[in-house]
């Protein structure tokens, strides 16, 4: 019911006693299959991490049609006793990270999602010659969304990190020149799950988060504001991004209607009071954007006239916000 990769044994234990015994049938089909073959050798795995989490997802536990919460978490450890340096790692997924990995599998994007990982799995040389297997295989490929999941709990990986790598798909294709727009999935399902069941961040806030989004993007759209929102996507201090919000509220109430963003909203999603801004301020940024960027795909904005001048750099856009303040 183990499993070798990268020399050394992959043991699986959870609380669950169904998810063990689901995980060690599956390794011991992987050993039946390995052995099986004609030379008789067990050939190497590598992706430790990789391997466990392909296995997890093909498990009754974690299957999308079961009701009921996951009230349990894995522990893996992978082992040598080689020689004279016997060793242990200790992979670890929280119960939250198997919540969220199960509830999202429900979601129409989930598919983009895994797929993505593998793609990003590749070693970039493979990338860039556009050498893409025709099947990704665990133990012999890497998938970059299974290996953060269990780099979260580590804290390798930062949550604003894994949202920006994993979920904001939109902004990459337009910088990369990947996948068009129209054929990207809506994000922010999925980045909401996360943002509610790893990160445990208050109902409130992410509701905030989507109105103020949805709000935004309507705001760009109606009154033709391509620049406001390349100023946002350039904005990267404080003072700068706050500024062109203020600012934008402004004219909305010069027009007569109701500012773009309110004091408690704005309060809720960026600030801790008395000016000071949340330590993740550039994570509430970022989750405004990819709303907006959603938003403003479902309204055939076009990404590619409103960014193209993104090179201009921050120094563009402080400028601006300096001379729309005066």
């Amino acid at each position: 019911g183990t499993v070798q990769s990268q020399a050394r044994m992959l043991l699986v234990h959870s609380e669950e006693p169904q998810l063990t015994l689901e995980v060690a049938h599956q390794f011991l089909e992987i050993n039946r299959q390995m052995l099986s073959m004609a030379d008789g050798k067990y050939k190497d795995q590598r992706f430790p991490r990789t391997i466990l989490m392909d296995a997890l997802l093909g498990t009754h536990a974690l299957d999308e049609a079961m009701a009921g919460p996951i009230d349990a978490s894995v522990t893996a450890y992978h082992i040598t006793n080689y020689g004279t340096s016997p060793d242990v790692d200790v992979l670890q997924l929280p119960m939250q990270s198997l919540a969220f990995v199960r509830a999202a599998k429900q979601d129409a994007a989930w598919s983009f999602l895994r797929n993505r990982g593998w793609y990003m799995g590749l070693p970039r040389a493979a990338r860039d010659k556009g050498e893409i297997p025709d099947e990704y295989r665990p133990g012999q490929h890497r998938n970059a969304f299974y290996e953060d999941l269990f780099r979260l709990e580590q804290l390798t990986v930062t949550p604003t990190e894994f949202i920006r790598r994993h979920l904001d798909w939109r902004l990459d294709a337009h910088r990369w020149r990947q996948t068009p727009q129209s054929e990207l999935p809506n994000a922010w399902p999925l980045t909401e799950l996360f943002l509610r069941m790893v990160l445990f961040m208050e109902k409130q806030r992410v509701d905030t988060i989507r109105t103020v989004g949805e709000r935004l993007a309507r705001y760009v759209m109606d009154n033709d504001e391509a620049r406001f929102f390349r100023r946002l996507m350039l904005a990267s201090r404080y003072i700068g991004f706050r500024t062109h919000l203020v600012n934008a509220s402004a004219r909305e109430a010069k027009r007569g209607n109701p500012p773009l963003i309110s004091f408690e909203e704005f309060v809720t999603v960026f600030e801790d009071g008395d000016e000071t801004a949340r330590l993740d301020w550039t994570l509430a940024r970022d989750l405004v954007l990819m709303k907006m960027m959603d938003d403003l795909h479902a309204l055939d904005f076009d990404f590619g006239q409103s960014l193209e001048n993104e090179a201009e750099g921050e120094g563009e856009a402080e400028q601006e916000a300096r001379d729309d303040s005066q």
